[in-house]
């Protein structure tokens, strides 16, 4: 909802199912772009872009995998992304190098407030 707060000619969609929320956003209210939070393992939806947003002020590399820890994805699986942000990556310290950083592989981007 504080999507639906913030930009007022958002639609927001809610639905059991992904896919069929999404169908209804493009049938009831003719999106063109559909924005989905914490959807990059679901898999059963089409997309053009995934794009992931990581908060660097963690030790997200040293994070374990779920059920031993908060990470959902193996480090491999961050190539599917065709774009990973960093935000709160502290000052003097750069994207990690890794798996997600092959050639092929997404685009880094530093993410900043709009503080």
């Amino acid at each position: 909802m504080q999507i639906a707060r913030k930009f007022r000619s958002a639609s927001v969609v809610v639905g059991e199912r992904r896919a069929d929320a999404a169908a209804r956003a493009v049938a009831e209210c003719g999106a063109e772009v559909i924005v989905l939070d914490d959807a990059f393992q679901h898999r059963s939806i089409g997309r053009d872009l995934d794009i992931l947003v990581i908060d660097a002020s963690t030790e997200f590399l040293r994070e374990r995998i779920l059920p031993a820890g908060m990470r959902r994805e193996w480090f491999s699986g961050l190539r599917r992304a065709g774009l990973i942000g960093f935000f709160a990556l502290p000052r003097g310290r750069t994207i990690p190098r890794g798996p997600a950083r092959s050639p092929g592989g997404p685009t880094h981007v530093r993410l900043r407030t709009g503080r």
